[in-house]
């Protein structure tokens, strides 16, 4: 019985012995032989890894600019549709100015008028004249309506000379009151602080 459990013993030494060469030998071959691909697909992934986080960070740059161009629309939308607290007058009567050369007519006056108040609205008054021909003048008042500003022709009056001259050539002079709108943020109450 002890040659049979020395046999036992033995055969479950050489089983073991030889699974421990075959886990070697293919660690070995994992080892030296695969060793360069393994290597290769390391890199090729620290690659990947790098080209993402490129990406990510780039995509984050667009992310804010898309959030800051949002954040202006947003202050932009929210300011649409709403009257100015002051009217930019200045820059209007460049404008108007602008479109009276445009159009061929030629400015001969331009004043400030009476200002009206309204609960929560300032209506601003001008006196504009310009002259020039009839079709410069429609296409002058035409170019009044289409513009952006928050404005409007509340008088005209044209004068064309003596009855008989019908020329679309011949100069007319237009006497317009020009209303710019405003709605100034109202006044704090007292104790406001701000």
């Amino acid at each position: 019985m002890a040659r049979d459990a020395d046999w036992k013993l033995r055969s479950l030494d050489a089983i073991g012995l030889f699974t421990v060469a075959v886990c070697l030998t293919v660690t070995l071959w994992l080892i030296l032989v695969r060793w360069d691909q393994t290597k290769q697909q390391a890199d090729e992934l620290r690659g990947i890894l790098r080209n993402a986080e490129q990406d990510r960070q780039s995509l984050r740059a667009a992310q804010l600019q898309q959030v800051d161009l949002l954040t202006r629309r947003q202050r932009e939308l929210d300011a649409s549709g709403r009257l100015p607290q002051r009217p930019p007058l200045e820059a209007y009567f460049q404008e108007l100015s602008a479109l009276a050369a445009r159009r061929g007519l030629t400015v001969i006056r331009h004043q400030p008028l009476t200002e009206h108040r309204y609960p929560g609205l300032v209506e601003h008054c001008y006196a504009y004249e310009v002259s020039g021909t009839y079709p410069s003048l429609a296409r002058f008042l035409r170019d009044i309506e289409k513009a952006d500003y928050w404005a409007d022709v509340g008088y005209l009056k044209l004068d064309g000379g003596p009855l008989l001259n019908t020329s679309e050539d011949a100069l007319r002079v237009a006497q317009l009151t020009i209303s710019l709108f405003s709605a100034p943020a109202p006044a704090g109450k007292p104790g406001d602080d701000g």
